[in-house]
């Protein structure tokens, strides 16, 4: 509920458990769902080995954010976005997909030049450099993020982290 998103908010933590920011995206995405109740799915899976694992709060929350102000098409009744945390071989893996309208090509490649190889370019966009920044302090060479086109339409985004293991 709402109340719980401000709390999120003003906690002095700038660190959050995967499963807490899981829990956070869900309630933002049921808000959204409160309002246009017929018109949005959503599906939010992570394993349970990776619950505890810590990342800069509202690190996710801009993807998410990005596909309601530009992804979305309230007309249709089968939209879905979708979350999920996995490990494949020694990375984490954060996955958020997306069946809407979908991303300029032109778009798409400027952002992945910028995320892969720190080429600049203008965007009204803030909410992608935001995470991207957050994400590089923290894990460093370690983290990557690209964006690619859902099978059916949409966005995809991938992010990729090596965990160090002991």
């Amino acid at each position: 509920d709402f109340c719980s998103i401000l709390r999120n908010n003003i906690s002095k933590s700038k660190l959050i458990t995967l499963e807490d920011e899981l829990k956070f995206l869900e309630q933002y995405v049921y808000l959204y769902q409160m309002r246009y109740p017929k018109n949005i799915g959503y599906s939010f899976q992570i394993e349970e080995p990776l619950r505890q694992i810590e990342i800069p709060k509202f690190s996710l929350q801009p993807l998410i954010e990005n596909y309601f102000a530009h992804g979305i098409d309230f007309r249709r009744i089968n939209n879905a976005i979708s979350v999920s945390v996995y490990k494949e071989n020694k990375e984490l893996k954060i996955v958020i997909a997306d069946n809407g309208k979908g991303m300029d090509q032109d778009l798409m490649l400027k952002i992945n030049q910028y995320l892969i190889n720190d080429k600049e370019f203008e965007t009204d966009s803030i909410g992608i450099k935001n995470v991207n920044e957050r994400l590089k302090i923290i894990f460093g060479t370690n983290y990557q993020m690209t964006f690619k086109e859902t099978i059916y339409g949409g966005v995809t985004v991938i992010i990729s982290i090596v965990l160090d293991e002991e």
